[in-house]
């Protein structure tokens, strides 16, 4: 007969409980009074954004996480979450990097010992040289603890785990070492797919290591949260929270206390235009879900995080607002608020396209697809994406004046062909009514790039669009100027020998954009006080809108310099119509626009055209009258 089994040995030979981080934190994690305001034990429920980010920690398919943060809002307690899993599930040599030797000092003996203390007594000995300043000697594992300005304490071993707090904080360099960043992740060499590298940090600039860090991710994902009205998803930005303006009997400082004091701030829903209360975000953000960017491959092997502090239950909008109306003007303050607040990049701004100039051109309700009688040439510009292409066609008249004529999404080159370059625009009369004239293309610029994939390898676009150029005389390649540095020329043309991943190399002629100066012309002319220069059709939609406005000009520093250019307000925000919009200013130079004759001349130019054609057409009817056609030699034929 067998031998039945105490509980005791039952348990001692059960295997892991498969877990997650975040349930583990939940069944094990216990806070002491030094760890937090709220001591007891962990609830992830409290905080649903950090669920996802701690679940990654555990995730074997992924080898990096990235957070980009607002100040105080747990992530760094969610990473001792991680490293507690690590230690009682899946052990292994550990490295947490901080700042500087005080930072880890403080880091040490107020977080690291009272966790250990309070939920990990049972992998602690009793030798105090155990717990130390650079040390933590577990029985399952040990945890090496080094500042970045050390760089004996980065290189000096081998480690499965590596944890870098506040990354934008570290010194670019370590002495005569590489930066501490490089150094710290070449100790996980040895771990190869087993390792996992995470950097948190809250951002500064978009050059600073978190944001680069966050950009080259394979998967960039953003908290989202439904509207309690529409159930809509969607990320809490700043530009949708809302509130009253000030009456002119109120100083600032009285309008800022209204508001407070009245909790007048809204969040508006992008979708339904429903304004929030705070009491609605607090219990929408219990329903909050991580949305992965666009392409993102099934199973990336690094992760970013992106939120504000609007998606935790730590931020009160009303008081959000009136501290951005107080900072709003002082760029050091404002470049705080943006930073630990919002969890975003400070760009100092200098130009943007306004939203309500956009829809009142809208609202002119111009018919879509109808060349309007002034203009006497058709564009297109098309931006290339991974899968798919985003087209702009616009009509040009005397004076660079122009009108949006049509835009969309083709997925082929034989889709494009088909909606753009055969399509025939009726032209209007004077009264706005199609007439039997029609024009076709003339030019069409397309973005011969692409970009590339989350893996690095070159998955642009440019050898299917060269060949495709190859096609029709139309079609002009065109690539943006690179680098910090001003362009040469506006447009320069060169041809090139061109050499693609796979396959014979090739002459081709390429045009290179300078897309900053362009920016401007089209800023320029969209903000233009004639606002008949440049013009939108009745059926642009909101998104279209948004894709305009995705861009402002900003101060970029770089070390000693700085540069005006054109950025991307957000991370995730689209601006292929943008792109499209600047590209055809640069096409409306290669056509010569300028020389268009004005809108009688074109009239009458027209009319002429007309009467030429129906001349021809009523001499072939003569010809062919009375005769049977034929098709040898010159002649008639059906």
């Amino acid at each position: 007969m067998g031998k039945t089994w105490t509980e005791y040995e039952r348990k001692a030979w059960a295997p892991p409980e498969k877990l997650t981080v975040s349930q583990c934190a939940d069944r094990y994690r216990v806070l002491s009074a030094k760890e937090s305001s709220n001591p007891g034990k962990w609830r992830s429920s409290l905080t649903p954004y950090l669920i996802d980010i701690m679940d990654a920690m555990g995730d074997r398919k992924c080898e990096m996480v990235v957070v980009k943060k607002p100040a105080q809002v747990g992530v760094s307690e969610a990473t001792r979450n991680g490293i507690f899993y690590w230690v009682k599930f899946d052990p292994g040599p550990c490295l947490l990097v901080y700042p500087n030797e005080l930072s880890t000092r403080e880091q040490v003996e107020e977080r690291l010992k009272p966790m250990v203390r309070s939920s990990l007594v049972a992998e602690t000995t009793e030798k105090a040289s155990d717990i130390k300043l650079t040390k933590l000697a577990l029985t399952s594992m040990e945890i090496y603890v080094g500042w970045a300005t050390s760089p004996q304490r980065l290189a000096s071993r081998p480690v499965r785990y590596v944890i870098l707090d506040e990354v934008n904080k570290f010194v670019d360099w370590s002495g005569k070492d590489a930066d501490p960043i490089s150094l710290a992740k070449a100790r996980t060499r040895t771990w190869k797919r087993r390792k996992k590298i995470v950097l948190l940090s809250t951002p500064t600039i978009r050059e600073a290591q978190i944001s680069k860090a966050f950009e080259d991710c394979d998967d960039q994902k953003t908290f989202t949260v439904p509207c309690p009205k529409c159930e809509h998803y969607q990320a809490l930005v700043w530009a949708q929270v809302k509130w009253p303006k000030r009456d002119e009997a109120e100083t600032h400082k009285q309008h800022e206390s209204r508001i407070v004091f009245n909790q007048l701030a809204r969040f508006e829903c992008e979708d339904c235009q429903y304004g929030w209360s705070d009491i609605e975000r607090l219990a929408v953000i219990r329903k909050g879900r991580w949305r992965s960017q666009e392409d993102a491959p099934e199973n990336p092997r690094s992760l970013g995080f992106q939120f504000t502090v609007m998606g935790t239950p730590w931020c009160n909008l009303s008081e959000l607002a009136a501290k951005f109306l107080k900072v709003k003007d002082d760029p050091a303050k404002l470049m705080e608020f943006i930073n630990q607040d919002l969890g975003e990049d400070f760009e100092e701004q200098q130009k943007k396209i306004e939203k309500e100039t956009l829809f009142n051109k809208v609202a002119q309700r111009h018919p879509r697809n109808l060349i309007p009688c002034w203009a006497g040439v058709v564009l297109c510009a098309v931006d290339t994406q991974k899968n798919h292409y985003v087209y702009s066609v616009r009509a040009f008249g005397k004076n660079f004046r122009s009108r949006l004529i049509d835009f969309g999404r083709a997925d082929t080159f034989k889709q494009l062909e088909t909606m753009v370059l055969s399509t025939h625009w009726p032209i209007a009369d004077t009264e706005g009514k199609p007439t039997a004239d029609s024009l076709q293309v003339y030019m069409l610029l397309i973005d011969a790039r692409g970009g590339k994939s989350t893996a690095g390898i070159d998955k642009s676009r440019t050898d299917e669009v060269y060949r495709w150029s190859m096609s029709d005389p139309r079609i002009r390649p065109i690539m943006g100027h690179g680098g910090a540095t001003t362009a040469s020329k506006a447009i320069k043309l060169t041809n090139t020998h061109y050499v693609p991943p796979q396959g014979m190399g090739y002459k081709i002629v390429r045009y290179i954009l300078d897309v900053n100066y362009f920016k401007d012309v089209l800023s320029h002319r969209i903000s233009h006080e004639d606002h008949t220069l440049w013009e939108l059709n009745g059926d642009v939609d909101i998104d279209y809108i948004k894709q305009l406005t995705s861009e402002h000009k900003v101060l970029v520093r770089k070390g000693q310099r700085a540069n005006m250019l054109w950025k991307v307000k957000s991370e995730k925000a689209a601006n292929h119509y943008w792109d499209c919009e600047t590209y055809l200013c640069a096409a409306a130079v290669m056509a010569k626009v300028e020389l268009l004759p004005d809108q009688d001349h074109l009239i009458r130019a027209r009319a002429e055209e007309s009467k030429r054609r129906s001349a021809v057409e009523q001499q072939g009817r003569n010809q062919t009258e009375g005769k049977k056609p034929w098709v040898q030699g010159k002649g008639w034929w059906k």
